[in-house]
């Protein structure tokens, strides 16, 4: 039996095989991301998130079969209102979830570009090889860092900050690394 896309699961971390099969960039503040479009074994086809200037993204040709080790499973943010306000601004919640751990950029692509329920993160802990290099890294081997965030309870859409459930009623609110370069969930635009 093999990985398919049917075993994507948010939050985790996945190892699989897919066809590469087109890319499109975009720009998101100062970050640029790579929405790309692969298939599995089975011909299901799935959007992965990348940044762009990795290396491993733009050495990627179409038609060609890689393996995906540590591809990480995300679903698009949901904009659906919460009855809680943002503790430091008193901007509108929208619930979290993994894709806010990774970089701005990410949920703010996901929302925009509409990749679906379900999608692929290509992260720093992502392991792209084309499949006629050598053998895939063993999970738990000590090669690749598997580890997950934990995302926030909720994001702010104004602030763009995290904000946990047990910081509600507080003036304790979290902000993820470089977000004050990017524009805001709400006012900012890919291009």
């Amino acid at each position: 039996m093999h990985t398919t896309m049917d075993d994507l699961t948010t939050g985790e971390r996945l190892d699989i095989v897919v066809e590469f099969i087109s890319a499109r960039t975009y720009r998101c503040g100062e970050t640029r991301l790579s929405r790309l479009l692969v298939a599995d074994r089975d011909g299901t086809r799935l959007s992965v998130l990348g940044i762009a200037a990795r290396t491993t993204v733009q050495a990627l040709r179409t038609g060609e079969t890689y393996r995906l080790t540590g591809l990480l499973g995300a679903t698009s943010p949901t904009l659906a209102p919460t009855d809680e306000s943002c503790p430091d601004c008193g901007g509108p919640l929208r619930p979290g979830g993994t894709v806010d751990v990774i970089d701005r950029a990410f949920a703010q692509t996901a929302i925009q570009r509409d990749l679906g329920d379900r999608f692929g993160i290509m992260d720093t802990h992502t392991l792209v090889q084309p499949l006629t290099e050598g053998p895939a890294p063993e999970p738990g081997s000590g090669q690749l860092d598997r580890r997950v965030a934990s995302p926030p309870d909720f994001v702010c859409r104004a602030c763009a900050c995290h904000v946990w459930q047990t910081d509600l009623g507080q003036l304790a609110v979290s902000e993820p690394i470089r977000w004050e370069q990017l524009p805001s969930l709400v006012e900012g635009e890919c291009r």
